[in-house]
């Protein structure tokens, strides 16, 4: 089965790519800390991959891209308990913040800080591999609560660079739509002055010369160009055509 496109495709697919690459590197560090093979593939292998599998295969562009940030996360979390808890090993979060806020989704990015957030009040309660210094593994309620409020900082500092680009692109938006609303307004008064207004001149000077032959042909150019023009703008409208249609013929009056 292909892979669905997302927002963001080529982001979308670095950070797949990343996944897949935290297995094997985990792998052999998993190892180096004396994991058994059955740690490994349930710690590292069948989330990372299961992760994976979501951020592929999903039909739903956001279940894909959250998928592909909870998996940065939980990478995170995993290099944290590998390591020993290793205050280093706490940078990698950032490193994955990064990465997620180029998604530019708030549920995305939100649901990314969440689980940063959890994970480390989840640790500091169970007494879990969450730090490697002794005055931080004394009280780790209250190193948690410094790293998570750290990540609350960042959470809000990138929040804020989501929104001013988010911002400026419905500004741009809104700029290119008006010119071109304002350039598909020149081209219909264009096409309306060269193909019915000088028709209908061309008519009033025939009938003015008493070439009424010449007239009538000009009128029926002018009344075709007309209905063309009416019947191309209103091509992509919701308005029926039934409403264009009058019972009775409009007639002039004529005038002494």
């Amino acid at each position: 089965m292909a892979s669905q496109v997302h927002p963001q495709t080529g982001r979308h697919r670095v950070v797949m790519a990343l996944l897949l690459v935290h297995v094997p590197v985990f792998a052999i560090m998993g190892d180096r800390a004396g994991w058994t093979a059955g740690h490994t593939v349930m710690e590292v292998v069948v989330p990372l991959i299961g992760l994976y599998a979501i951020a592929r295969w999903s039909a739903r562009p956001r279940v894909a891209m959250g998928a592909a940030a909870i998996g940065l996360m939980y990478a995170s979390a995993v290099l944290i308990h590998v390591t020993g808890g290793v205050t280093e090993a706490h940078f990698y979060f950032f490193v994955a913040f990064g990465l997620v806020a180029l998604y530019r989704d708030w549920i995305v990015f939100f649901a990314a800080a969440g689980f940063a957030v959890a994970h480390h009040t989840f640790f500091a309660l169970t007494g879990g591999t969450l730090f490697e210094q002794p005055y931080q593994i004394e009280r780790p309620l209250f190193w948690a609560t410094v790293h998570v409020t750290f990540v609350a900082v960042v959470t809000a500092v990138q929040a804020v660079g989501m929104y001013d680009v988010a911002r400026s692109v419905r500004a741009k938006a809104t700029a290119e739509a008006t010119v071109a609303r304002a350039d598909e307004r020149r081209l219909v008064a264009l096409r309306l002055h060269d193909d019915v207004v000088q028709a209908l001149t061309a008519a009033n000077y025939a009938q003015a010369l008493g070439e009424t032959t010449v007239g009538a042909t000009a009128l029926s150019q002018a009344l075709s160009s007309s209905r063309a023009l009416v019947t191309e703008l209103l091509a992509d409208s919701d308005i029926d055509e039934h409403v264009l249609l009058r019972p009775d013929a409009a007639l002039f009056e004529a005038r002494p």
